[in-house]
């Protein structure tokens, strides 16, 4: 990991008015996938961007895309919310995607845990007490919910109904994406992006972290959820092996696009 207030590129830093030119051109655009610790990213980038020009469509208080001028639109520099690829067709700055990944069997039971205590989920008294294996099952026969390679298909900009091709998803991870991060690299991807900034380092606190012991799953659920994600699974297995080097490129370029511009 880089030291406090490190940059890739020499003796040279980029300023304040290389980051405003980069920002002005650029629009960071988060594809928040469910149960990544995307929140935590997303704080992340805007405390690199500024939370004025920064916008999660999570959020209840908030405006909508389709109400905002263009002049409004220009001046966003980052965009987060749980949307597929494609958003950026709204925006003329140059979009930068980003997402962080998770291996899909701890993200199955994180997913679990998380309809378990969740009020807002429509079955969440359907899942009371029930083990992973059991809530697995019952939602197995819900045709209005996906839990099959919904990374990969999120990253593709397809409908839930919809299973993303192995082709589509391999182009699009190498030409649709910026950076890739897999959840546990998350600290040491903000890290770098700080200093490809020209900003300190800074702890970054974790947004909704879990609590308690996770369920113990059986071997045989294990491959199960596997079996099922198995695209998934090929996807998070090359995120992880190309991951310092894309991590790389994406700081050198921003690095070297606000030292151009400042």
């Amino acid at each position: 990991m880089p030291s406090e207030g490190v940059t890739p590129h020499g003796d040279r830093r980029p300023d304040l008015a290389g980051r405003r030119s980069f920002l002005d051109r650029h629009i960071l655009i988060h594809t928040h996938v469910p149960k990544t610790a995307g929140s935590t990213l997303s704080h992340a980038v805007a405390s690199i961007v500024g939370g004025t020009q920064s916008m999660d469509l999570r959020l209840k208080r908030r405006i909508r895309l389709r109400d905002m001028s263009g002049d409004d639109k220009a001046a966003l520099r980052f965009l987060s919310g749980h949307f597929s690829h494609g958003i950026h067709e709204r925006f003329s700055q140059k979009p930068l995607y980003i997402a962080a990944l998770r291996a899909p069997v701890e993200r199955a039971i994180s997913r679990y845990r998380f309809m378990q205590r969740n009020p807002e989920f429509d079955r969440v008294e359907d899942l009371r007490g029930k083990s992973f294996e059991e809530a697995w099952e019952m939602l197995a026969a819900d045709p209005n919910r996906s839990r099959s390679n919904d990374q990969s298909r999120i990253l593709c900009g397809l409908p839930p109904a919809n299973q993303p091709e192995a082709e589509h998803l391999w182009r699009q991870v190498e030409e649709g994406y910026f950076l890739l991060i897999p959840m546990p690299e998350l600290e040491t991807a903000i890290q770098h992006l700080r200093a490809a900034f020209g900003l300190p380092w800074t702890k970054i606190p974790r947004m909704n972290p879990s609590r308690g012991e996770p369920p113990e799953i059986s071997a045989v659920m294990q491959a199960k959820v596997l079996d099922e994600n198995r695209l998934d699974a090929e996807l998070y297995a090359h995120v992880k092996d190309t991951f310092q080097e894309r991590l790389a490129k994406a700081c050198d370029y921003i690095a070297a696009e606000c030292l151009a511009a400042g």
